[in-house]
């Protein structure tokens, strides 16, 4: 498949595949559902040949669940781990606490009851069943190709990243901004390349 084939293909599904790859780094492998029927790898820029490859069955879908998510905060006086484990030793040895877990009940600090929760969206729901508008990618980066979606949303992969950070995989942006705020504006577009 060709890089100007991708322009007008619906993004139905995209599956991922995070191991580690040593002591310090992720490796991740990114795989991209057209129109519920092709899977295709993003190319690194400026390579006009799409790798159409097996889907890996370790790679799990991004899209399963799109619910927002609730984020829970504790420990609002920002206690060290140590000082949370010797609070909670000294709240379970007093008498009511020791009477009240008799009973069934439980003696909860009040460093582990929420102090805030918050709502977070989740912005994956904006990215499946969107049709791809345009190829970005920088003239001497190494880095994979940009998809750009049709509400302005645009995707691209990172292959690797230091462990836990989330950055292996899938990384999208809201919008052109999003992504020139972080990182230079000398990028190419399929499209102009076209006309």
């Amino acid at each position: 498949m060709l890089l100007t084939n991708l322009i007008g293909q619906t993004v139905t599904d995209i599956f991922i595949f995070v191991e580690p790859y040593n002591e310090w780094l992720e490796h991740s492998e990114c795989y991209i559902e057209l129109n519920a029927q092709q899977i295709i790898k993003l190319p690194v820029g400026g390579n006009y040949q799409v790798e159409e490859p097996v889907l890996n069955s370790k790679a799990q879908s991004i899209f399963k669940d799109l619910s927002d998510n609730t984020i829970h905060y504790v420990n609002k006086e920002g206690k060290s781990i140590a000082e949370l484990s010797t609070s909670f030793h000294t709240h379970n040895k007093l008498f009511f606490n020791r009477v009240k877990k008799w009973f069934g009940g439980e003696a909860t600090l009040k460093e582990y009851k929420p102090y805030y929760t918050e709502e977070v969206e989740n912005k994956l729901k904006y990215i499946v069943n969107r049709k791809i508008v345009d190829v970005l990618w920088y003239y001497d980066g190494p880095e994979f190709v940009y998809l750009e979606l049709d509400n302005g949303y645009i995707i691209t992969q990172n292959i690797m990243s230091p462990m836990g950070t989330g950055q292996a995989g899938l990384n999208y942006y809201v919008n052109i901004d999003a992504l020139t705020e972080r990182e230079e504006d000398d990028l190419i577009r399929l499209s102009d390349k076209q006309n």
